[in-house]
């Protein structure tokens, strides 16, 4: 049943309790942001200065996962296909210019553009074709839709409303990809979010500022950010971002490990923060792609890849590799992913069973190995990123478990770009152990993973000749995208689920939970699902006494 008129009206609630203002915050980065440009920032830092320097119209909150008003204070759904959107009045960029319903429509033209085809314009489109904004009045814009999108207002989020004063010349004049980037002056940077760009020393830090311009405020009606600045040291090596945080040099990481976890659980100067299970699985693929290799015809038999996923003992992967944070998963869905999340248990270790199915599917147990019918020995080799050491763990555990099933496995740790060569490009791997990075708890995301054509489709990347649940995946994920019924979206989500269950085109392992870090002084502080882990309400932090 479709929904005739959705009105979504809610301001921001004020930020409660009684913060202090002042004082810097020191988070590192792994490295330097490859580009200002909110539109084409697509690495882990420039998303984390777009998030601390931007804003959009909805919001999904990194920790709850609900969307909330942003810049926008309300989405009246007219029709699923004609939106009308009201903008937060007396909003002012950071370089004090007006932010009117022009910077809108000009920043969803940009988004949209097919030539400029920009990051993510794939999920402003919907059957191929943009969702178009048109101006009503200054704090009004109406949004047309092609078809109805069942994702509803999350389909604003990290859409960074940009500056057209600053940005239309370039835009217009074909440069805009060029624009912003590590050679601007930083008067130029403009932005809606808590911070602004104050200050930048290529290889060593980038400082932030408080925005004065910035629209939240707390209970008291004080414009917020609290602190004064948040100071981003560039450092790759985690051990040393480890080290400079026990030392006091650094104020709180972003993500850490859960060895890493347990050690400064035990120490009183800061706290551990655990957001839960990650939205980031951990798995296993088998390449099913055709090809001479004899394992491609074992990995295409669905009884053989349900015979591994047996043989796998996913708990002790998550007590020995993750020291107990993390959850084992029947599917990728997290746990953590509220109404989407798979109620069906992991599957456990049965090595009797996984027997059973490989002798189903024609192997034979001969001299105390596997062979088929053609007599080739069973067995495969599995790479791995070796600068993921969590996942090194992982592939000496699972040598071991298909070690006790009769599968001699070579694990084989490769630099992460020949991994990524071998894994995407060449296609030249029998299995893999890899993590995907899913950006939210709506299935909307994970087109990648599902459509046909989709980019993480690693089992078999762009087939020819697709398989017949492989086109049902496909089916299954494209029609919830449009549908505004929730309960058939919900419906359709399960069914997808059920024959990624029943074929696994990916072997499900782990969800590992999130942790975070930060002085136990820091007020605020939360860890979060989504990126950014840490600096998620950088706005609402604070130190107790002011010029910490």
């Amino acid at each position: 049943m479709l929904m005739s008129l959705v009105s979504l009206r809610a301001q921001v609630a004020p930020i409660r309790g009684g913060g202090v203002f002042g004082g810097e915050l020191r988070v590192p980065i792994a490295s330097a942001p490859q580009t200002f440009n909110p539109v084409f920032g697509t690495d882990a830092s420039a998303k984390l200065i777009a998030s601390l320097t931007q804003a959009d119209l909805m919001h999904i909150n990194p920790r709850t996962l609900a969307v909330e008003p942003a810049l926008a204070t309300a989405v009246e759904h007219r029709t699923p296909t004609r939106w009308i959107v009201h903008l937060r009045h007396g909003v002012r960029f950071s370089d004090g210019e007006p932010f009117t319903a022009q910077d809108v429509a000009f920043s969803f033209r940009v988004y949209t553009d097919e030539k400029l085809d920009p990051p993510g314009r794939e999920l402003l489109t919907v059957n191929g074709k943009p969702i178009t904004c048109k101006v009503v009045d200054e704090t009004t814009v109406e949004m047309d839709l092609p078809a109805p999108l069942a994702v509803g207002d999350r389909v604003f989020d990290s859409v960074w409303m940009l500056p057209r004063h600053k940005l239309a010349s370039a835009y217009e004049a074909g440069k805009f990809e060029h624009t912003w980037d590590s050679g601007t002056a930083l008067g130029e940077l403009t932005g809606l979010g808590p911070f602004r760009v104050a200050g930048l020393q290529p290889g060593q830090e980038i400082r932030l500022e408080r925005n004065p311009q910035f629209w939240r405020s707390d209970a008291q009606g004080r414009r917020l950010p609290f602190l004064d600045s948040i100071v981003l040291p560039e450092i790759a090596d985690s051990n040393l971002r480890l080290t400079m945080f026990l030392r006091g040099q650094l104020d709180g990481l972003p993500q850490i490990n859960s060895g890493d976890a347990a050690r400064l659980g035990r120490l009183d100067c800061c706290r551990v923060l655990d957001a839960g299970a990650g939205l980031n699985p951990e798995m296993l693929v088998l390449n099913q792609a055709p090809g001479r290799d004899p394992a491609r015809d074992w990995f295409r038999e669905v009884l053989f890849r349900r015979a591994i996923s047996l043989a796998v003992d996913r708990g002790n992967l998550v007590r020995n590799v993750y020291g107990g944070k993390a959850r084992a998963l029947a599917s990728l869905t997290s746990p953590s992913e509220g109404r989407w999340a798979d109620p069906t248990p992991p599957s456990r270790q049965n090595l009797e069973q996984a027997r059973r199915l490989l002798q189903q599917a024609g192997f034979q147990w001969r001299a105390g190995r596997w062979y088929d019918r053609a007599g080739h020995a069973v067995e495969f080799s599995l790479i791995y990123p070796s600068s993921n050491a969590d996942r090194g763990r992982i592939a000496v555990f699972l040598q071991e478990d298909l070690r006790k099933l009769g599968i001699p496995v070579q694990v084989t740790p490769l630099d992460f770009n020949s991994y990524l060569d071998r894994l995407a490009h060449r296609r030249d791997f029998q299995a893999a152990l890899l993590g995907l990075s899913i950006p939210d708890a709506d299935p909307n995301v994970e087109g990648s993973e599902w459509s046909l054509d989709g980019g993480a489709h690693f089992w078999n990347l762009a087939p020819q000749h697709p398989s017949a649940w492989g086109r049902q995946l496909d089916a299954l994920f494209r029609r919830q995208l449009t549908t505004t019924d929730p309960e058939q979206r919900r419906r359709d989500y399960a069914a997808l689920q059920a024959i990624e269950r029943e074929q696994l085109p990916f072997i499900p392992l782990v969800a590992p939970d999130i942790l975070a870090a930060a002085r136990r002084r820091l007020q605020g502080a939360q860890a979060a699902l989504l990126p950014p882990h840490l600096l998620w309400n950088a706005d609402r932090l604070y130190w107790p006494v002011a010029g910490h």
